[in-house]
C-alpha cells in the first residue's frame, strides 16, 4: 500500500497476539542514521514491557513488582469543593468520589454542618476529613469535626473572633475511609 499514510488506515481495536506492528529499530542502523524499519508481533511487544518500562514515578507506585507496579490506595475518598451562604445548605463540586456513595451537605445551624452518605459506610475509627477554611467573611476561620456515626459526619466552620460562621466559599473537603 505504497502512497497510504498511516493515519489513513483503519484502526485495529481488538489486535491478537500475532497481528503485527511497525517499528523502527533505532539500535540497526543499516536502513539510515534513524533506524531500520522492522515488524514485530504484538505479543513480543507486550513481553518486553517489562523491559522496556523500567521504572514508574509517582504516588503509589511499587517497582518491585514489574508487571503490575501500581499499588492501590490504602483508603476511599470524596473530594470537593464546597460553599454556602445565608441560611442555605451547602453546594459543592464534586471532584473525585471513590467511596461509592452519594454525598449529601446540609446545614444544622449557623456554622454547623452534616455530611451524610447515601449508605451507612462511616465508621468512627476509620474516617478522616480534611479540609481547608476556603474563603470567609473572617479571616480566623477554621474546620472541624464534630462528631462520626455509620452515615454522618458533622463539623462546623469557626471564628476565633465572631464564634460559629455561615457563609464560605471553595472550601476544600476530603473524607477518607481507610479499608
Amino acid at each position: 500500500m505504497a502512497g497510504v499514510k498511516i493515519t489513513d488506515l483503519e484502526v485495529l481495536t481488538a489486535p491478537v497476539a500475532a497481528d503485527l506492528l511497525y517499528i523502527v529499530d533505532v539500535s540497526d542502523t543499516t536502513q539510515s542514521p534513524q533506524g531500520t524499519s522492522k515488524q514485530i508481533t504484538a505479543e513480543n511487544l507486550i513481553g518486553q514491557l517489562p523491559n522496556i518500562v523500567s521504572s514508574v514515578t509517582g504516588e503509589l507506585v511499587d517497582n518491585a513488582d514489574t508487571h503490575n507496579p501500581i499499588v492501590k490506595r490504602p483508603y476511599l475518598t470524596w473530594v470537593g469543593l464546597v460553599s454556602q451562604s445565608g441560611s442555605g445548605d451547602p453546594i459543592f463540586n464534586e471532584q473525585e468520589n471513590t467511596l461509592g456513595v452519594t454525598i449529601i451537605f446540609a446545614r444544622i445551624s449557623a456554622g454547623k454542618y452534616s455530611i451524610t452518605s447515601s449508605t451507612d459506610i462511616f465508621n468512627t475509627g476509620r474516617v478522616f476529613l480534611l479540609a481547608t477554611s476556603g474563603a470567609t467573611a473572617n479571616n480566623d476561620c477554621f474546620l472541624g469535626v464534630i462528631g462520626v456515626s455509620v452515615n454522618t459526619i458533622n463539623f462546623f466552620n469557626y471564628s476565633i473572633g465572631s464564634g460559629y460562621q455561615d457563609d464560605f466559599t471553595d472550601t476544600s473537603i476530603e473524607i477518607r475511609l481507610y479499608l
